[in-house]
């Protein structure tokens, strides 16, 4: 867990930095490949390009990934399907298979139109759904600390369980060797670069910029750590000892700890199907956007002052 929340500052650190660097080399330009337009020759402005739309589908694949896990249970919730959360790939019967094209369909329906307004207006609420979702993660928290003794070695969580097996014991390692999937999911989670620039063209109070963003990486940093603390005390706790957290871990899609035709979780899950939607349509029009510039770019040339 401490191994987790340093990972957490480092790569916070670095995508303010890097942000930081961004900003003060684009100066007044709204889209970035103004900038490249200047700096570079035509062929480095098309591999900067290729290096931004790469870096769009690492938060599109994780966002993809956990809009079907939501969407999958969703689905069984509401036809009533009794069966398992199974997160593989099964062609003979309904399955989060054909989530992914359900999915895909919903996704393309939505960046269809140019003009996406409408859903910046729908993400507004993304911060209802945050909050709700973070007060649902400290509940299950503060209720798992209630009911279980946790242990932050191995030989007092060996010892508990054979000198005391009436409680139930949880162990939390501070560091282990498994913390690549968060780096992979925090490579997304901070990445704020390209959307910045509109935003601080249009800030009241440009001369603030710089604090503005800092404060906000911040406040995300708060947050990622605040889920993922009371998150790891939450489902390594006694309600979810079948699925034994302290020794196959908590699963990365924490929900799916929660079966189908559990409401509060079916409720949580649409929320974050909701906001998670609306971001992946801005980023697939953004994306679009990017992809259009750079096949303008290779066939028809770029011209520079």
């Amino acid at each position: 867990m401490a191994l987790g929340i340093l990972i957490t500052a480092v790569v916070c650190l670095f995508a303010f930095a890097t942000n930081y660097l961004m900003l003060r080399v684009a100066g007044f330009d709204i889209n970035y490949s103004d900038t490249m337009h200047y700096y570079f020759p035509r062929y480095g402005w098309s591999v900067s390009m290729a290096c931004f739309i790469v870096n769009f589908y690492v938060g599109l694949i994780i966002f993809f990934q956990v809009l079907s896990q939501s969407l999958y249970p969703i689905i069984l919730y509401a036809t009533g399907i009794d069966k398992p959360i199974e997160m593989i790939t099964n062609w003979s019967a309904f399955s989060l298979s054909y989530t992914c094209l359900i999915l895909m369909g919903i996704v393309l329906l939505m960046t269809a139109p140019r003009n996406t307004t409408y859903v910046q207006k729908v993400n507004a609420f993304g911060v209802v759904f945050t909050i709700i979702f973070l007060g649902f993660v400290l509940t299950i928290g503060i209720k798992s600390m209630a009911s279980t003794d946790f242990y932050y070695s191995e030989e007092a969580y060996d010892e508990a369980k054979t000198s005391a097996p009436e409680t139930y014991a949880a162990f939390i390692p501070m560091a282990a060797s498994k913390f690549t999937p968060l780096m992979g999911i925090l490579g997304g989670g901070f990445y704020f670069h390209n959307m910045s620039l509109s935003m601080v063209q249009n800030a009241e109070h440009p001369d603030k910029n710089t604090r503005n963003i800092g404060i906000g990486f911040v406040l995300v940093f708060m947050t990622y750590s605040m889920i993922g603390i009371t998150g790891v005390y939450g489902f390594t706790g006694q309600s979810f000892a079948r699925f034994n957290p302290s020794v196959d871990l908590i699963k990365e899609n924490c929900l799916n700890m929660f079966a189908a035709d559990d409401k509060v979780a079916a409720f949580i899950r649409t929320c974050i199907f909701c906001q998670l939607l609306c971001v992946t349509t801005l980023f697939f029009g953004l994306l679009r956007s990017q992809i259009l510039l750079l096949c303008q770019g290779l066939t028809e040339g770029i011209e520079f002052a």
